[in-house]
């Protein structure tokens, strides 16, 4: 008996000095000398350090979808760390109520996707800006672990300011909660999505004209579960374009066509009132690479600011995430 409540005793001082810790860190935080297990299918490899793993254990790759896997744990170290993506208010929950955190590497952001990642508009990377300009916690590999990982570090902080705390949260909120938008749109979209991505970074004015845009949000008319939707694509722009403005013209279905790259020319080359309709021109070229199939009927655009923009016009929309309307997403191993 005596043993049992000594060994109780110390369990509940090792749970309440846990806590104590947890109570030091939240949510954007980094830490390291932390391994990182996933269970993988060595039968069937899907990254190289999982190929790697099969070639030392010697097993032969499966030939028929019917093979049981040859399941194995997968333990990996990343050099930079690991971030705490969990909510604060869970990592500083005493531990009887909730001892889990969940943490997803920490990785280099490559140069193609860095003014992206610095923009918040990926839900798979999201920026550790007090890491450096090119760091980023990999939301794709996230995994749980018990808070006595936390024992013996000190937490390094990813994120400081209280805009970065807010955007770091909004993206992990995005990728656990994203809105699953219809294959249809996906589809349809697909030509925007790929210009986009494609020209974001690029030096030139729909580069420029594109690192303005703040978000661009979805609306189906009447709803996403209808068998034919009209969808209006929003283009929000930054506080920082146009201020002289106190309204925004609506986009004119009738107006004179144009290119996109004439567009971002006139925009570029604009401001004021003009400035308005150029944004809206480059608007309608950039809904003009749309192509409406299945439920889809028909995509049009209109032009905002997100001064303008109003709540209620945030709840009938949902944000487009170009990462995730791809068919297909690269892994890493």
């Amino acid at each position: 008996m005596e043993s049992q409540e000594a060994a109780d005793g110390q369990m509940a001082l090792i749970h309440q000095r846990v806590s104590d810790v947890s109570e030091r860190w939240r949510q954007g935080d980094m830490l390291q000398h932390v391994s990182a297990l996933r269970l993988v299918d060595l039968s069937r490899p899907l990254t190289p350090a999982a190929e790697s793993l099969r070639e030392v254990e010697r097993v032969p790759l499966a030939t028929d979808d019917a093979e049981p896997p040859e399941l194995a744990i997968l333990d990996s170290v990343e050099p930079m760390g690991y971030a705490v993506v969990s909510q604060t208010c869970d990592v500083v929950r005493h531990v009887s109520a909730q001892p889990f955190i969940q943490l997803c590497p920490v990785l280099r952001i490559p140069a193609d996707r860095l003014r992206q990642i610095q923009k918040y508009e990926s839900t798979q990377l999201v920026w550790l800006p007090q890491l450096g300009d090119d760091v980023a916690a990999d939301l794709t590999r996230t995994f749980t672990a018990e808070k006595s990982v936390l024992m013996g570090q000190d937490p390094i902080h990813g994120v400081e300011t209280d805009e970065q705390i807010r955007n770091f949260a909004a993206v992990v909120a995005r990728r656990f909660g994203r809105f699953a938008f219809p294959d249809d749109l996906r589809d349809s979209v697909e030509r925007l999505r790929s210009k986009i991505i494609g020209k974001h970074a690029r030096n030139s004015d729909e580069g420029a004209a594109l690192r303005q845009l703040h978000q661009i949000r979805a609306e189906a008319l009447p709803n996403w579960s209808a068998e034919s939707i009209e969808v209006i694509l929003h283009f929000i722009l930054e506080p920082t374009v146009l201020p002289e403005l106190d309204s925004w013209p609506e986009c004119n279905p009738n107006m004179t066509s144009a290119t996109v790259a004439e567009a971002a020319r006139r925009v570029a080359a604009s401001s004021g009132p003009a400035g308005a309709e150029a944004w809206n021109l480059l608007a309608q070229a950039w809904g003009a690479l749309c192509e409406p199939k299945g439920s889809i009927k028909s995509i049009s655009t209109q032009v905002t600011t997100t001064e303008i923009f109003k709540m209620e016009d945030m709840r009938r929309t949902e944000q487009l995430d170009m990462d995730y309307l791809s068919a297909s997403v690269s892994s890493s191993g």
